[in-house]
């Protein structure tokens, strides 16, 4: 599969207007209100039972997961534009404005997070955010390289998500010229230049296998994914 590694990237997309619609509700088609609902479901239940101290929540620029987190949990936001009214810090919550490969590679603020929560961290990639991003790959890497419990929330790659996609995108304004599948999952190609994929499972396990991770539970529709992964000790990291 041809993917957003090869020099195209979706960064500038989110920030004009058609970028921006992706996350107005008013664009939202039945599909998407199910996975954002399922997902806070979903997410409320790992940290509810994970045990961990600190959740990471990146992309998404309406963080709706920081109040999925249970009590005495701390957040972290990381967007790369998130309105200003979220940006204030509060006792056990930040929003940080960064983009999300440049925050991953600060190895003094990881190594701090480390210290501080006793690696009890829960690294967040919600509604498709890896799909969208630019060097995608490379990223997931990145977050495995964390020793950091592991939530990747994605589109499916049936046919009925497929075309969820891109009745979704339809709405923001994004025309879907081609469609492009294959054993790494399934990629949908632009007019305005935006790559969006959908990963296959197994080539996401297969990867984070790679690096000791162990996938530990999931949920799944024919429109969405969960994959909750749990990071290897941290001798093996």
């Amino acid at each position: 599969m041809r993917t957003i590694e090869d020099g195209k990237t979706n960064k500038d997309v989110y920030l004009e207007r058609e970028g921006i619609n992706l996350m107005v509700p008013e664009t939202f088609t039945d599909a998407i209100i199910d996975f954002h609902a399922r997902e806070f479901d979903y997410a409320a239940a790992i940290t509810r039972d994970g045990g961990h101290g600190l959740l990471i929540e990146f992309g998404c620029a309406d963080f709706r997961l920081l109040e999925a987190r249970r009590p005495g949990t701390s957040y972290c936001g990381v967007d790369i534009h998130p309105p200003a009214d979220r940006r204030r810090p509060a006792r056990d919550a930040r929003i940080v404005r960064a983009e999300a490969r440049r925050f991953i590679r600060r190895r003094g603020l990881l190594a701090e997070i480390r210290r501080r929560y006793d690696e009890r961290v829960l690294v967040v990639l919600p509604f498709n955010f890896l799909g969208t991003m630019d060097t995608p790959l490379a990223f997931l890497d990145s977050v495995a390289a964390t020793g950091f419990d592991l939530l990747v929330d994605v589109f499916n790659t049936t046919e009925t998500a497929t075309r969820a996609r891109i009745a979704y995108y339809d709405r923001c304004g994004i025309a879907v010229e081609r469609v492009e599948r294959s054993e790494t999952g399934v990629a949908l190609h632009c007019a305005n230049g935006f790559v969006a994929q959908a990963f296959d499972r197994g080539f996401l396990a297969a990867r984070l296998a790679a690096r000791g991770y162990r996938l530990t539970d999931e949920a799944s529709s024919p429109v969405w994914r969960f994959l909750h992964w749990t990071a290897p000790a941290s001798s093996e990291t």
